[in-house]
């Protein structure tokens, strides 16, 4: 059972600092500090972005890299989304919580995008995130 009180509390978290140095992201969210993650920008990443879960990389289509903020955006949430699996729910199938950790992710991704370029990017940033989705699961 997921604990919904605890993911709405964790939707409030704010992104307090994000920034992409040496091929590694760094996030702090709230008052904690997630592990860093290095960046992988490959070819035709049928998840626009992912964390393979436990690995130390993330991976972003390289459709998405080209803009360097929606890189920076797409590399936060995949750190958000891994931090989440492996602090809330580290004995449980992805399958079982993905969903869960995925809005809670997005949420806070929006926020930070939002509060850094405006909602007019955000709005590119989602259209461009759902043209490489659909792009590379055709």
């Amino acid at each position: 059972m997921i604990n919904l009180d605890l993911m709405d509390n964790l939707k409030k978290l704010h992104i307090t600092k994000a920034y992409i140095k040496n091929g590694r992201v760094y996030v702090h969210l709230g008052g904690y500090k997630l592990p860093t993650k290095i960046v992988k920008i490959i070819e035709h990443e049928p998840q626009v972005g992912s964390n393979y879960y436990g690995g130390k990389k993330v991976f972003i289509d390289n459709d998405i890299a080209n803009i360097k903020h929606f890189l920076l955006s797409v590399s936060v949430h995949e750190a958000v989304e891994d931090w989440l699996k492996k602090t809330f729910f580290p004995d449980r199938h992805m399958n079982e919580v993905y969903k869960t950790i995925h809005k809670v992710a997005q949420e806070i991704e929006k926020k930070f995008h939002v509060r850094k370029w405006g909602l007019k990017s955000w709005k590119e940033y989602s259209r461009m995130v759902n043209k490489v989705w659909d792009k590379e699961n055709e």
